[in-house]
């Protein structure tokens, strides 16, 4: 019998002395998709998109039909079955670790599983020139690795709930090695060191795991981690050697944690069942100090099994003059209740997001709870008992409706009442209550927190003007109210604020100020999303920290996807915002008022979009239209896939249905046209525009015609447009016109005036920025640095290219998104290519790419031109292709999609691949069937070479790189 290797490298081996078949890599490759598939298999059609995505339909599935008749011969035997409509491997002739793997998983032997995953999935393999295949590894190995991770976390948990140490050890010990930078798993493999009495071994795993995060991230470790080792360093140290030398220790079994409702110390019956105890009691001292401070932090408490508490309706019914501060004060003692250490309490803003509308009840917040899935709800009434105010609140069990515990508490003023139902709380469950109080790290306004909250209620509700008006009326009563600014930050970008009209940044400079007095949650929560916004590099440690300690909070999730997919780490970004829709899926509520899966939904489809990944965004889509099938953005989603890879039919029939829910008007007709290169089209429609519109219409469509001018090679126009802000034959402007200095820059490097052009982006760097953050201010640098050195470059000033390169750099490690620290790069492969060096340029050009699609496509336009010039343009087709399914304003700004058809058509003729170079040299000759003169001889020598080409096989004559491009 034969065997497949998948994890760790890919090979076939014999289970007998037998010599083993040899296969050549991409046959390989296709029997590791076919092994991945398991018993389900997969359709020809994935197989077909994956190793032969540019060739037609026949020669595809013949080229398929030879590689399974290769396989059969090679391996002398019918290993993959393809009589139906799937293609399955028969494990009777070829079994695979994969397929052991993924049953293992289904049937839950855990142990199994974890050791067949050796290493990661086809680690080593690379197929040159088979992008979607190599998307598919990508995206395979982070599905395997994510499956190889629960099952290790949950042999971990399950052996530090029962109290095997040495097992939790082990577990925890291969969490930490396959994932070092994780500061959970970092965590969790202290405590079981230290629950082992391993406190030596602990503290250099904890010295080790800050080297490798400092090393690999920049950053500190988490601070739970530094926490955790700060406490084991504190725990005064036994005689170790005496203790290590005794051979009995070895097997004398060590008592369990005791549970976290009992003294163990303390109880005297519990000592008198151990005689034999006295003899390690240099390590029972060790391991009952770091137990006891485990306990008391909860740690060692079943996480699983501690229940999840949210606070409903506070009624006020009666209280004189403070209507709707039952609604304050159930975020008031939320949020107390959080800071709690050890108690599970949901945030008062999730129950809001999950409430029906209308759903402001008892009832409403109890339908929230469930769906949130909390465990217990709190909920009471509110009473004056003068001069007290009195409150009464019951702990109700969600699932039974049965009362567990009612508590009173009386209190002069608000705060101090919340102050008191937390102590009371707190000591109800032996743990520590806050040594602060709820006004220190809220606001000691109750007018304020008054509108802050009904702010927060419209904000949820999509009233986003009445929010706007609430939270400025809460920062008028208090301007130190942190959550204030941060919602007040919030709401401008979804709603221009007119009272922040030339302050838009001061809300979340003031948010990150105040933040340090917030509750940890929302510390954590408001620091990281802000920090990132910023471009500031320690957002990702801050949001690493807050879904470490809050694991299951989707919008901690959510933050954390957003962080990771700035920086450019896409398969962390999709776990992360995976894990967000998993959570909000159970909760989810067809008639919420706000839909946070949406938003779940729309983030991962542009992760995938930035990923260039088109049939993920497919396949996100359909999920997303499943769980909300009355959505319209689901059809927006579907409809962008297909222009972006060229199935008009996909394209225009989602658009279609979307415009039928409302979602769009006539706008989705331009979008098309623009995206399907039917410039003629766009121009009738749009020009009467300038006559007609209104302002914000015709700057819209100013834009959008200096895109389709540029693309067609009329450059004059262009010039004329953005100079004047009127067509050429339109007398109609717009009135008072300044010139964009981004594509006055454009338009002179196009037109061959790269000096000008650099003295234009020159001054966009010298644009007044001194007032943004740090983060912001170096994304501002690097990206109008990188316009200079590019236009520099195309003027032959090499040095002065060098010297920008270096500052960019520079620039680029100061700013947290990923296309800056990338940068300099392509100014570094300029420099290359200007010295003859286009070997050398290539590995610059491809250290330089962010996001093959969405990124700064000019890169990938220079890679393509090495290549070919490198006599390798088979290389060139993939990051072409790839920047031809980016935006033509935005990825594509700084190159055409003609120029990019241009070289495309270049690389498939020198590959022997005429038929796909004729695509593309009919798009040139189209679309520069009006340019002006300096274009003309690039579309006659398209032109020429499709005339050979129609003439029959053989007859088309190769095109130097020079000779085509520019």
């Amino acid at each position: 019998m034969l065997q497949l290797w998948t994890f760790g490298g890919l090979a076939i081996e014999a289970d007998d002395s037998a010599v083993a078949p040899r296969l050549g890599p991409p046959r390989l490759a296709l029997l590791a998709v076919v092994a991945a598939a398991g018993d389900r298999g997969v359709s020809r059609e994935r197989l077909l998109a994956l190793f032969w995505p540019d060739a037609t339909d026949d020669r595809a599935r013949h080229a398929l039909r030879q590689a399974l008749y290769a396989i059969r011969i090679a391996l002398g035997r019918d290993a993959v079955n393809a009589s139906g409509p799937r293609v399955v491997l028969d494990e009777a002739v070829l079994s695979s670790d994969v397929a052991a793997f993924l049953a293992a998983v289904d049937t839950g032997d855990r142990e199994r599983a974890v050791s067949l995953s050796r290493g990661p999935f086809l680690d080593g393999f690379y197929l040159q020139d088979y992008a979607e295949f190599d998307r598919w590894v990508e995206e395979e190995r982070h599905r395997l690795t994510g499956l190889t991770l629960a099952a290790l976390h949950s042999l971990a948990t399950d052996a530090s709930r029962a109290g095997r140490h040495d097992a939790a050890v082990a577990w925890w010990g291969q969490l930490a090695e396959r994932d070092p930078l994780s500061s959970r798993f970092a965590l969790g493999y202290l405590r079981a060191l230290a629950l082992q009495g391993d406190r030596a071994g602990a503290l250099a795993f904890a010295r080790r795991h800050e080297a490798i995060v400092r090393r690999e991230l920049d950053a500190d470790p988490d601070p739970e981690v530094r926490k955790l080792e700060a406490e084991l360093r504190a725990i005064p140290s036994p005689v170790p050697a005496a203790v290590a030398l005794q051979p009995q220790l070895a097997e004398a079994p060590l008592p369990a944690p005791p549970p976290p409702d009992r003294e163990y110390a303390r109880d005297p019956a519990v000592t008198r069942g151990w005689p034999s105890w006295r003899r390690f009691a240099p390590l029972a001292a060790t391991v009952m100090a770091v137990t006891g401070f485990l306990v008391q932090r909860s740690w060692t408490a079943h996480d699983a099994d501690r229940p999840t508490y949210a606070v409903g309706l506070i009624r006020d019914d009666g209280v004189p003059g403070s209507p709707g501060s039952g609604r304050v004060l159930t975020d008031m003692v939320a949020t107390d209740l959080a800071r709690v250490a050890g108690l599970r309490v949901l945030a008062n803003s999730r129950l809001l997001e999950l409430m029906r509308p209308g759903g402001d009840s008892a009832a409403g917040y109890a339908a929230a709870a469930r769906r949130a899935g909390a465990t217990d709800l709190l909920e009471g009434e509110l009473a004056v008992r003068a001069p007290l105010l009195q409150l009464e609140v019951r702990r109700v069990g969600l699932s039974t409706g049965i009362v567990k515990g009612v508590y009173r508490v009386s209190a002069a003023d608000r705060s101090a009442l919340v102050d008191s139902l937390t102590r009371v709380l707190a000591r109800g469950f032996s743990l520590d209550p806050p040594s602060s109080s709820i006004a220190t790290v809220t606001t000691p306004s109750q007018s304020a927190y008054r509108l802050y909250v009904a702010g927060v209620r419209a904000f949820y509700q999509n009233d986003l003007r009445a929010s706007q008006r609430l939270m400025h009326a809460a920062l008028a009563e208090d301007s130190t109210f942190a959550m204030a600014w941060y919602y007040l930050d919030k709401l401008h970008w979804l709603s221009a604020d007119p009272l922040l009209e030339g302050k838009a940044g001061e809300p979340r400079r003031r948010a990150l100020e105040y933040a340090t007095r917030l509750p940890a949650r929302e510390r954590l929560a408001v620091t990281a999303e802000l920090l990132g916004l910023n471009n500031e590099d320690p957002a990702l440690a801050v949001a690493e920290s807050l879904t470490t300690k809050y694991p299951d909070d989707p919008r901690s999730l959510s933050v954390l996807g957003k962080v990771r997919m700035q920086r450019g780490e896409w398969a962390g970004a999709a776990a992360a915002t995976e894990r967000a829709i998993q959570l909000d899926s159970s909760a989810a509520s067809l008639d919420s008022a706000a839909c946070r899966i949406c938003d779940d939904f729309r983030q991962l489809a542009d992760l995938y979009l930035w990923w260039d990944s088109l049939p993920a965004v497919v396949r996100a889509a359909h999920r997303y239209r499943a769980l909300r099938p009355g959505s319209a953005q689901p059809y927006f989603l579907l409809g962008l896939a297909g222009a972006r890879g060229s199935d008009s039919a996909a394209a225009y029939d989602n658009f279609r249905r979307l415009a039928e829910l409302g979602g769009i008007t006539s706008v989705w007709t331009k979008w098309v046209q623009l995206a399907f290169e039917k410039y003629d089209e766009f121009e009738q429609q749009v020009r009467p525009v300038f006559e007609t519109g209104g302002p914000e219409e015709r700057e819209s469509a100013l834009w959008e015609y200096l895109l389709v001018l540029r693309n067609q090679g009329r450059l004059r126009e262009a010039e004329h447009l953005n100079r004047t802000g009127s067509p050429t034959g339109v007398s109609a402007g717009l009135g008072p016109h300044t010139p964009g200095l981004h594509n006055e820059g454009i338009l002179d490097l196009e037109r061959g005036r790269a000096r000008e052009a650099a003295r234009v982006f020159t001054r966009l760097r010298g644009g007044e920025i001194s007032g943004n953050p740090p983060g912001i201010q170096a994304r501002s640098r690097a990206w109008s640095g990188t316009l200079q050195g590019m236009a520099l470059a195309a003027a032959g000033d090499t040095a002065e290219v060098r010297a920008l390169a270096d500052s960019v750099e520079r620039w680029g490690a100061g700013s947290a998104f990923g296309r800056d620290r990338k940068a300099h790069h392509y100014l570094r492969g300029l420099l290359l290519v200007a010295e003859g060096r286009d070997q050398d340029a290539v590995g610059e050009f491809q250290a330089a790419i962010h996001s093959a699609s969405l990124g700064f496509t000019r890169v990938n336009y220079e890679l393509a031109r090495s290549l070919v010039r490198l006599g390798r343009p088979g290389e060139a087709v993939g990051p072409i292709q790839a920047a031809l399914r980016g935006e033509l304003d935005a990825s594509c700004l700084y190159v055409t999609h003609t120029e990019l058809h241009e070289v495309l058509a270049l690389a498939f003729a020198a590959s022997g691949q005429p038929d796909s170079a004729a695509v593309h040299y009919r798009a040139v000759v189209k679309a520069w069937q009006r340019a002006d003169p300096e274009f003309v001889p690039r579309r006659d020598t398209a032109q020429r070479w499709l005339v050979r080409y129609q003439r029959g096989p053989g007859k088309g004559a190769s095109i130097g790189i020079g000779a085509s491009t520019r």
